[in-house]
């Protein structure tokens, strides 16, 4: 280090982190990767300390969910170094199909095995201040080991009435058939995202006399419409070639006329990951009709890099 200092929001080679961990290791008479588990305990309060908490808190309410969007988060973290070698692992998180309650977690990186510890440190830590539950992390594979090209780990909690706080499916005993209660349900009082404060709107009655007939902030010209009027219209028929739909139209709160006009270039596809329906410039680019994306697999119209 030539200035003997670290400065926040800079890029540095994966050597100096080395360095510092076998100096940390030899003085403190600590090994390896018990150095990493401690510095990635440090790391994550480091980072909900010193102005990423909002960004944090909102990659997910559960633990699964926040471990799927770490990806995302790389990615975005990647831009802020354009020009630098910056290597981002991959995570993926899944439910557990043996233990019910518990989670996978699938990492991989181009580093290999060199931070593993430093992973299980964050993980932990992660658990027990955002979430509020002690895990467990048991390791199933180890990447370039036994044939495996990734590290593995099923995560547990260690009491088990706290595991609906690891994925959305798993539910707690003491959650079962019990209706929430949603006055005593605690409302956010700032923006994660602007820092605005917010304030509890007191009288929720609604005058429908004196709703407005259209979205001030919509870029849409297309007029309110009530719900008896417009039923017929929020199902996607009409020049739309994929009929495939079935139970999702009700949900989609979209037309198909609307989800044209606002998203273009949108790919919509079923659990197979088949194509369901294309945006109406997309074809266009591609110098294709809407016609011949019709049962095609994602795969064959786009490139998945990740």
């Amino acid at each position: 280090m030539e200035d003997k200092e670290f400065l926040r929001r800079a890029y540095y080679r994966d050597e100096n982190l080395v360095d510092i961990v076998v100096a940390a290791s030899e003085l403190l008479c600590m090994s390896v990767p018990d150095i990493l588990d401690d510095f990635g305990r440090y790391v994550i309060m480091h980072h909900f300390a010193n102005g990423y908490d909002d960004l944090l808190r909102c990659q997910g309410s559960t633990l699964r969910q926040w471990l799927s969007n770490l990806n995302a988060m790389h990615d975005h973290v990647k831009r802020s170094f354009p020009g630098e070698n910056f290597i981002a692992p991959i995570f993926w998180c899944e439910d557990c199909d043996k233990i019910e309650g518990s989670i996978i977690l699938h990492y991989y990186s181009l580093r290999g095995t060199l931070l593993v510890p430093m992973v299980v440190g964050i993980v932990e830590q992660l658990a027990s201040y955002h979430f509020e539950v002690e895990v467990k992390m048991h390791q199933l594979a180890l990447q370039n080991e036994g044939g495996s090209r990734i590290t593995t780990w099923r995560i547990t909690a260690v009491d088990e009435t706290q595991r609906w706080k690891l994925s959305p499916k798993a539910i707690g005993p003491e959650c079962e058939n019990k209706p929430v209660k949603f006055d005593s349900v605690a409302l956010p009082t700032k923006c994660p995202f602007s820092g605005k404060h917010l304030k509890k709107m007191e009288d929720r009655t609604v005058n429908v006399d004196n709703s407005p007939t259209k979205c001030p902030l919509s870029p849409l010209d297309q007029e309110f419409t009530s719900s008896e009027s417009s039923t017929a219209e929020s199902t996607f028929t009409g020049d739309s070639v994929f009929q495939q739909l079935n139970g999702t139209e009700e949900n989609s709160g979209l037309s198909h006329t609307e989800m044209q006009r606002i998203f273009p270039f949108h790919i919509l596809v079923a659990n197979d990951f088949h194509i369901l329906q294309v945006g109406n410039l997309l074809p266009k680019v591609l110098k294709k009709r809407v016609e011949d994306f019709q049962g095609l697999h994602i795969q064959d119209v786009v490139q998945i890099t990740r």
